[in-house]
């Protein structure tokens, strides 16, 4: 985050666009949908519960979103779009690994990185 306020003061002074509100509201129009895919993969991450599918779900889910948007679709079924996409590749990976539940249950402990490459 330090490292960006010298880019920041830069580009305010080397452009009269960059500092404005429109500018502004456009970046986290533009971040938002990539801060909430980082929050979730912080959550499974602080879980500890990280197998190498969480990426492919969260990009997937991240493309579906914003692809059914050509002036078709409202916001509120995009996001159910995404929201349905993310839940059918969870029950999926979960039913591919048998367990109904979600949790992973892996014989010898094994950690879910490990064992998610195995299967």
């Amino acid at each position: 985050m330090r490292a960006s306020w010298p880019v920041v003061i830069f580009l305010t002074i080397a452009s009269p666009y960059f500092a404005t509100g429109s500018n502004i509201s456009s970046v986290i129009r533009q971040t938002s949908v990539i801060t909430l895919m980082a929050w979730g993969m912080t959550v499974v991450i602080a879980s500890g519960g990280i197998d190498l599918s969480v990426g492919s779900m969260v990009g997937l889910t991240g493309v579906v979103g914003p692809c059914s948007s050509p002036g078709h679709h409202s916001t509120f079924v995009r996001r159910r779009g995404a929201i349905l996409t993310g839940m059918v590749c969870g029950i999926i990976n979960a039913r591919r690994r048998n367990c109904a539940s979600g949790v992973h249950r892996h014989p010898g402990r094994a950690r879910h990185l490990i064992a998610a490459s195995r299967s």
